[in-house]
């Protein structure tokens, strides 16, 4: 991570938990079947407040976070209370809804909860946004997840992505690129939408920044093939030449 340029200052070491793993199957047409492991006491969900950075928040252009962590306490309230705290200082949240086989049924109220503090909510509309609102289509499950202070992003698989807000919608299709498989294409289309932003870019841009960046990921095996900074801008200036061109 370190070599990556994370910061892992605030990385703690507990012997007694376990680290999540993610064991994702893919079948020939190449959909995707992820399974948590292990399934009980994984070390994500042993977060408590004292763990989270509540006096720092006026150094952050942004919040992000996972679903993923919201089905289960300490780490369901832990999330939700810092939420709400950067809510209330003006600090945008990004949420991804992240709905997984093992938490489909789980109880949803801290998800909700999270969901009231978004400034942009994420998520893919067949597997997320349609599921969590009944909704058959998925540009009614965006739109009816859409408020006055809430952007939803909904990612549509090889079709790209929708950006809605209460009076716009912006479209980006998926780029045309040889596909090696499609894990962590979602979370890179995240990455590419919130380096936008935090870039000052507008919507439908970052929209298009997101695709990119899913699509580089596309390009490679595994899940761990997020494009460089270097690489989203080289994708990004041919594809602003190739629209100049057309």
């Amino acid at each position: 991570l370190e070599r990556d340029g994370v910061d892992t200052t605030r990385f703690t070491l507990r012997e007694e938990l376990a680290s999540v793993q993610i064991l994702v199957v893919i079948d020939e047409e190449n959909e995707r079947f992820p399974f948590l492991m292990p399934r009980e006491a994984p070390s994500h969900l042993a977060l408590f407040p004292e763990d989270l950075p509540q006096t720092l928040l006026g150094q952050f252009d942004m919040v992000h976070t996972s679903g993923l962590m919201l089905f289960e306490d300490p780490a369901a309230s832990s999330v939700c209370g810092f939420l709400e705290k950067c809510s209330h200082a003006g600090v945008p949240v990004s949420l991804d809804i992240n709905l997984r086989v093992e938490t489909l049924e789980k109880d949803r109220r801290h998800l909700y909860r999270a969901m009231d503090c978004a400034t942009y909510l994420l998520g893919s509309a067949a597997d997320e946004l349609m599921p969590l609102t009944g909704c058959g289509d998925a540009e009614s499950a965006a739109r009816c997840l859409v408020t006055e202070k809430r952007t939803v992003v909904s990612r549509l698989g090889a079709e790209g992505a929708c950006v809605y807000t209460p009076t716009e919608t912006f479209h980006c299709g998926g780029y045309p690129v040889r596909v090696a498989d499609t894990l962590g294409a979602g979370d890179c289309y995240n990455s590419g939408f919130l380096y936008a932003l935090t870039k000052g870019w507008e919507l439908a841009r970052a929209n298009r920044c997101g695709c990119a960046a899913a699509a580089l990921n596309l390009t490679k095996p595994g899940a761990r093939n997020g494009p460089t900074e270097e690489e989203l801008s080289a994708f990004m200036k041919e594809d602003l030449k190739r629209e100049v061109d057309a």
